[in-house]
C-alpha cells in the first residue's frame, strides 16, 4: 500500500482543498481500509501501480488528478 505524505493540493476542477485526499495504491491493509471508510484516503481499486495513476482524489466533485510518478518517483526508480 502506498500513499503520498504531501499536503493535498486544491482540486483543479472545483477548487476544493479540504475535500482532497491521497489515493492509496496497492493492496490495502486493514488500517488502509479503515482510513478509506473514514474518508481520509481513496483506494485505487487495484494492486498494479501505474506511473500515470492518480495521486489525489477530490471527494467533492469525484475527480482524480495528479500523476503518481510525480508525487512518488521513488516507486518507479530502478
Amino acid at each position: 500500500m502506498s500513499k503520498t505524505n504531501r499536503t493535498p493540493p486544491p482540486c483543479p476542477k472545483c477548487g476544493s482543498a479540504e475535500q482532497v485526499v491521497p489515493v492509496v495504491h496497492g493492496m490495502p491493509t486493514e488500517e488502509g481500509k479503515r482510513s478509506a471508510a473514514r474518508g481520509e484516503v481513496w483506494l485505487s481499486g487495484g494492486c498494479c501501480i501505474d506511473p500515470d495513476a492518480w495521486a489525489w482524489y477530490c471527494r467533492s466533485c469525484r475527480e482524480g488528478f495528479g500523476r503518481l510518478a510525480d508525487e512518488r518517483p521513488e516507486l518507479f526508480r530502478r
